[in-house]
């Protein structure tokens, strides 16, 4: 196993963001827990996951192998080779050997054993990353630290005691639960041809149909549990046809997909060979912008990490 410390790497630092975006789902979800863990296969989040011991009464439930899960499931395969995974922990013993045995290629983590409580651990405190180094050198290679004060936030550190009053409850209550807001989960255009709109966006993407009422709309999956939704204008305000309630938009509407920056021209190459052209490229702040259109004219933008602040 070859190890070794983070370097500035915009990637992994993009991905590890959404590994903490999958924790603090599971921070705020019942039964499970604040481990976060996305699998990048090609460039791309293939999987993603959180922690799931409690809430399944698994005790193998742990991020890394819910999300090894989801990949063989959607691969139909056990290799994943060429695979990165992501865990904002550094992984234990068993999904470190799970990782191995799926034949992952390196395994990337933010926060490390010195810098949280030993509960996450063998308590022991033996470093099962010691036995795998020995057992399986040059099989895996292993990138601690990366985003590892942001990620060590969610976890008791070395001298806290679990039930210590946390900082993140300041200004709280006592009895009180402060209520929570995650990411977008949905995001709506309304379009001309149902048909076409799913073939552009499930040809130039790769997003999956999810849903779907006849000739009224379809639901796309988006990687990192996000769902595009495509209404035939003016059906959504017809009522409730189907399980999902109407809603309506008007004009030229706007979405935006993040992308890794080194992937900004892959995705102008991408766009030029399906004959897409671009509207226009900016440099926004440290970020890229490209902008381009769909069938219906609806505004679509590929932003990378640094157009917004802390995103």
């Amino acid at each position: 196993m070859r190890e070794k410390l983070s370097s500035t790497v915009p990637a992994d630092e993009y991905f590890m963001r959404l590994a903490l975006e999958e924790a603090r789902v599971g921070d705020r979800t019942p039964g499970a827990g604040e481990v976060g863990c996305v699998i990048v296969r090609g460039g791309e989040v293939a999987a993603s996951g959180h922690n799931e011991v409690e809430m399944r009464n698994d005790p193998t439930a742990h991020a890394e192998v819910v999300t090894l899960r989801r990949l063989g499931e959607k691969l139909k395969t056990i290799d994943f080779s060429g695979c990165t995974l992501y865990s904002t922990l550094q992984p234990c013993g068993m999904c470190t050997m799970a990782a191995i045995w799926s034949r992952i290629g390196r395994i990337v983590y933010g926060a490390t054993r010195s810098d949280v409580h030993s509960m996450y651990f063998e308590e022991r405190h033996y470093n099962t990353a010691d036995f795998i180094r020995d057992a399986f050198e040059a099989d895996i290679e292993m990138t601690a630290g990366v985003l590892a004060a942001e990620c060590s936030q969610l976890y008791y550190t070395p001298g806290e005691l679990p039930g210590d009053a946390r900082d993140d409850t300041a200004g709280a209550k006592p009895d009180e639960e402060a209520p929570v807001v995650g990411g977008i989960v949905e995001t709506a255009l309304y379009v001309a041809d149902l048909d076409r709109s799913e073939r552009f966006y499930t040809r130039l993407f790769g997003f999956e149909r999810m849903y779907a009422e006849q000739d009224r709309m379809r639901a796309l999956a988006i990687p990192s549990h996000q769902v595009l939704l495509l209404f035939r204008a003016g059906a959504s305000v017809a009522g409730s046809s189907g399980n999902i309630l109407g809603h309506d938009g008007r004009g030229n509407l706007h979405v935006a997909f993040s992308i890794p920056r080194e992937q900004v021209a892959l995705w102008e190459r991408r766009l030029a060979g399906s004959g897409i052209p671009l509207e226009s490229k900016v440099n926004c702040g440290d970020g890229i912008s490209l902008y381009f259109c769909d069938p219906d004219r609806h505004l679509i933008e590929l932003i990378t990490p640094g157009c917004w602040r802390n995103y």
